[in-house]
């Protein structure tokens, strides 16, 4: 369910379920000093979307403001943010602020670079829910024999060329892979395919000059109806990331969900659609607790993606039939339950630490 990924300078963990990646971090900072001789922490990325079942979480994992404290307990200049809507909304810690305009960090990030504390750099993450139920059936026993199976019919080997895959299919369903590409560059997906809850993220830090192409692969290889995108790159691996509006250039990409197609100019990064003062639902989150209702997953059928037909018009995909009830009993209800409860009570978290 988890995927970690270690670099000269970088180490990046992505997770779900009710895993809890932010215990992890004290013993992280003391294999990095003593092993990897790094001094200190130039930044720090924490990243996820609302939770789909917060109740099941455990601590720090409870809420936001938890891991934000847990957080600053080791970093002590650490920076919260949430984006988008209440339902549907992103979070971020980092150690440097968003505050302000990109303009106003061009001189911290020009002294940065000078100093060599910025390498060329950038990641794209899609996160994804309400797919296609048909697309969501390959990523389980029933129809798939083993994982490479699932990974050639959903198209996941040809997103980005070249990649060395290590997959796995769960049983009954589920899906992760990783892939290493000969540059050291990664590629990693996780899926929940339960209709009821249906999700995949993406992410990659592929250098290429745009992610048109990859964006396109991914959202037609798994159709969602809904779907967040964030881009992170350094200046001088920016231009071009991503052109425009996506769900305007994907056939079959649906909308954009409010927070719209996110760039934010975190350590030296730029705005690749728009300045996050353009933003408005981006705000710093609140340090004092907040309750927030369970949220369980959505119970209605996905909604059909929109597609755009021949001169502009905009039609409804027909809605895919509703899936049959689960069975009251038996090892399927039983085994039905566990993957709901342990690979979809948390969509994904995402920790990088870059170090000195």
């Amino acid at each position: 369910e988890s995927s970690m990924f270690v670099s000269r300078r970088r180490w990046i963990l992505k997770t779900c379920g009710t895993t809890t990646p932010l215990r992890c971090v004290r013993a992280v900072l003391g294999l990095a000093r003593d092993v990897a001789g790094h001094a200190r922490v130039h930044n720090v990325f924490y990243s996820r979307r609302e939770f789909a079942r917060p109740a099941a979480q455990l601590q720090p994992h409870d809420n936001f403001d938890s891991e934000v404290k847990l957080l600053d307990s080791f970093f002590g200049d650490g920076r919260a943010y949430i984006m988008g809507p209440e339902k549907d909304c992103w979070y971020l810690y980092t150690l440097l602020p968003l505050e302000g305009t990109v303009d106003a960090l061009e001189k911290e990030h020009s002294d940065a670079s000078e100093g060599g504390l910025m390498e060329p750099d950038q990641t794209i993450e899609i996160l994804m829910s309400d797919l296609d139920p048909a697309v969501m059936d390959i990523f389980t026993r029933q129809y798939s024999a083993d994982a490479a199976a699932a990974t050639r019919e959903s198209g996941i080997d040809k997103i980005i060329p070249g990649m060395v895959i290590d997959d796995f299919l769960f049983d009954p369903c589920g899906y992760s892979m990783n892939g290493v590409a000969k540059d050291g560059c990664y590629m990693t997906i996780h899926i929940t395919p339960e209709r009821s809850c249906s999700y995949v993220s993406f992410e990659s830090n592929v250098p290429v000059s745009s992610y048109d192409e990859v964006i396109a692969r991914v959202l037609q290889a798994f159709r969602p109806a809904k779907f967040v995108l964030t881009v992170f790159a350094t200046p001088v691996r920016l231009s071009g990331s991503v052109r425009g509006p996506v769900a305007e250039e994907v056939p079959g990409a649906g909308r954009v969900l409010p927070a719209g197609v996110a760039a934010l100019p975190v350590l030296g990064l730029r705005a690749a659609v728009r300045p996050v003062r353009q933003v408005p639902e981006l705000r710093s989150a609140p340090r004092a607790p907040r309750p927030r209702p369970a949220a369980a997953c959505a119970r209605r059928a996905p909604a059909p993606p929109t597609v755009r037909a021949a001169g502009g018009a905009e039609r409804r995909a027909p809605r895919a039939p509703a899936p049959p009830p689960p069975p009251a009993g038996g090892a399927g209800a039983r085994g039905a339950t566990v993957v709901l409860r342990d690979r979809a009570a948390r969509l994904s978290d995402r920790l990088t630490l870059p170090f000195h």
